[in-house]
């Protein structure tokens, strides 16, 4: 699940914005390396090395040989990259989210073929935290399961032409209206990552036409628990106290920084 960050978030001073951007150029320069580390040798200007020296006093690089020369990204400094910048928001209102987007997905199955046949539910919103940052979900889907009439072929039809070369998921995003809402933003198709980590879940799935909610499991069903890897807690110290990649905050200097 992602990291989630308050939107004015800063270290040592700097936006949590350019430190993300700082770090995703280097991920991306540097992505084949695994963990990532990059030089700094002749490419790095006076306030590029200002946010590599925040970025170091935050534990989010490691100088490899302590000169200054290669950097090491650490898992947290991963997990600033990837991080959403924005404030988290009562349970009920992602609950309400929720609810409409389980009858979007009830409207489609309606006009078109496509049959939904369950949606895990992960994170925040899961567990029933009173703040949370998105909905952490995984939709399954039959693109061809539902209805078969003329009618609802020729829609799905049409709306397979709109998306082109984005595929079948975009045109369930676009149909399901995803960009409605940033809480949306943690809800996939089939997702092999959330799948397979090891992580409670719940499933919503229709009994008699209505949505009912499942026992919550200690994981997905498909993880193989000979290949499922634990994922570490990964723990975040910016200029305003700790964050977690599960999503609580504890006050500044709850724990001792290493």
């Amino acid at each position: 699940m992602a990291l989630h960050l308050p939107p004015d978030s800063t270290f040592e001073g700097i936006p949590a914005e350019e430190v993300q951007a700082f770090l995703r150029e280097r991920m991306d320069r540097w992505r084949s390396e695994d963990p990532v580390r990059f030089d700094t040798a002749g490419c790095l200007d006076e306030r590029s090395f200002e946010i590599l020296d925040s970025c170091e006093a935050h534990g989010l690089v490691r100088d490899e040989a302590g000169d200054s020369m290669v950097y090491r990204i650490l898992p947290e400094g991963e997990a600033v990259s990837r991080a959403k910048l924005r404030d988290r928001v009562p349970l009920a209102e992602a609950e309400a989210v929720l609810a409409q987007l389980l009858d979007r997905m009830s409207d489609l199955e309606v006009r078109s073929p496509v049959r939904f046949r369950g949606l895990w539910l992960f994170g925040s919103v899961m567990r029933r935290e009173p703040m949370v940052g998105d909905i952490d979900a995984v939709i399954d889907f039959d693109l061809e399961g539902g209805r078969s009439d003329p009618q609802t072929r020729a829609f799905l039809a049409v709306e397979k032409r709109k998306e082109d070369y984005f595929g079948e998921e975009a045109m369930l995003e676009r149909l399901l209206c995803f960009s409605d809402h940033p809480l949306l933003d943690g809800v996939v198709f089939d997702d092999f990552e959330l799948r397979f980590m090891r992580a409670p879940c719940r499933r919503l799935e229709k009994v008699d036409g209505t949505w009912a909610w499942g026992p919550v499991l200690e994981r997905h069903p498909n993880a193989d628990p000979g290949e499922a890897a634990e994922r570490p807690q990964v723990r975040i110290r910016c200029d305003q106290g700790w964050f977690f990649s599960a999503g609580s905050c504890l006050e500044p200097d709850a724990f001792p920084f290493p």
